[in-house]
């Protein structure tokens, strides 16, 4: 006879976990050390700035919500570059003090990155820094940033009005070429003034496909329990015999983790971890165990989650695309700012479509820096109400992080 596990959802679908033996199916995920050796994300310690950084966003458990934490740390690393490398020491949770070793990190997640990539796996992405035409050490710092993977610079009097606008729609263009038009713009680009010192527009681009794709026949209007609102008729992707690694007994507020693979390079694996919150979890609870899990990943990848290999009888998660823009806050960040004063300002947007065939995520983060101014029986898994959700490279770290509420 199987077993229970608690309800999920407030339907009348429970958890079945069967006696029979696992599935052969090679869909867990592997320790970090049988994919790669020696990972050059988490020996440099990248890691561990990149779960910083999503650590110190605030969610709200009643919202949805998506975070890249990549092209902040890459906002970073080029605004230290331009402004002073000991900034680096207001910043410790969040990049090196030592200018090289931040670059060597950046070089080393893309290699990894484009290691992964293919015809079914698809990842670009970029920085483009806006430098004060004035600056004396214009030149020396454009050579900088443009040692950076996949950079570049561009010159502007940020007075002079056509210019500045003419930066603006170069930086537009730059961020919608490299998403295909998936994200058209970065957040108040072109806000400014002549007190701006520099502005860093850094842009990812994923499109990733499921090792086993839903069936779009069988996705259908079903009921969505949204946090803190009743529930609502959405589209529920459904499988039958999904191959996937699960952990059913993680606890920490966490009723259940469910990896699923993307088509990757061997070797190279990227996955989507989901991640659903025990019922009735309060919200500060909730924060709680989401930075546990974080945490735990940051130490230990996804090996220390203790996945394991299950071929689930019915798999149901929501089809969702949504986008959000938020401040980036990160205690420290006033270290840009020199002492004449001014301001430095943090901000990104990102979006996130979940569906059938995978998942197509996009992230701009814009930074800018101004002076004097601003700157077995059945076992079934149906996420019909709000949950977490991270998308995971081989090495561990987090390249999208996001808590569903409402998928409409």
């Amino acid at each position: 006879m199987p077993w229970n596990l608690p309800f999920i959802g407030k339907s009348s679908s429970a958890f079945y976990v069967p006696l029979a033996p696992e599935a052969a199916e090679s869909c867990a995920v592997e320790p970090a050390a049988e994919v790669l050796a020696h990972p050059p994300t988490q020996e440099s310690g990248l890691n561990k700035y990149l779960h910083h950084i999503v650590h110190a966003q605030g969610f709200e458990p009643d919202r949805n919500s998506v975070c890249n934490p990549s092209t902040v740390y890459q906002c970073l690393v080029a605004g230290q570059m331009i402004v002073n490398p000991k900034i680096g020491k207001a910043l410790a949770d969040y990049l090196s003090p030592d200018v090289a070793h931040n670059r060597r990190c950046l070089v080393a997640h893309d290699e990894m990155m484009q290691a992964m990539a293919g015809p079914q796996l698809q990842f670009q992405q970029g920085i483009v820094a806006v430098l004060k035409r004035s600056d004396p050490m214009a030149s020396t710092v454009e050579a900088d940033v443009q040692s950076l993977p996949h950079a570049k610079a561009i010159r502007c009097a940020f007075a002079v009005p056509g210019e500045a606008a003419d930066a603006a729609r170069r930086v537009k263009d730059y961020v919608s070429a490299k998403t295909d038009g998936f994200i058209s713009a970065c957040p108040h680009t072109g806000d400014w003034g002549g007190d701006i010192r520099f502005s860093v527009t850094a842009v990812v681009h994923l499109i990733a496909k499921w090792q086993q794709a839903f069936d779009p026949k069988q996705t259908n209007l079903e009921q969505f329990h949204v946090g803190g609102g009743a529930p609502k008729l959405v589209e529920m992707m459904s499988q039958c015999e999904a191959r996937g690694a699960l952990n059913e007994k993680w606890g920490n507020g966490y009723c259940l983790l469910f990896a699923r693979r993307f088509v990757s390079a061997a070797g190279q694996p990227l996955t989507m971890l989901y991640a659903l919150p025990e019922r009735n979890l309060s919200p500060y609870a909730h924060k709680s165990s989401r930075a546990h899990l974080l945490a735990r990943l940051a130490d230990g990848g996804m090996e220390s989650l203790k996945l394991r290999s299950r071929t689930i009888d019915e798999f149901k998660a929501p089809k969702f695309d949504f986008t959000q823009t938020r401040d980036i806050d990160l205690p420290g960040i006033g270290a840009f700012v020199g002492d004449s004063g001014g301001s430095a300002d943090l901000k990104q947007i990102a979006r996130f479509q979940h569906n059938e065939d995978g998942v197509r995520a996009a992230a701009a983060a814009r930074f800018a820096v101004a002076e004097g101014g601003s700157c077995r029986a059945p076992l079934r898994i149906v996420l019909n109400r709000p949950f977490d959700a991270f998308v995971i490279p081989a090495d561990g770290s987090v390249l999208f992080a996001l808590h569903v509420n409402d998928p409409t």
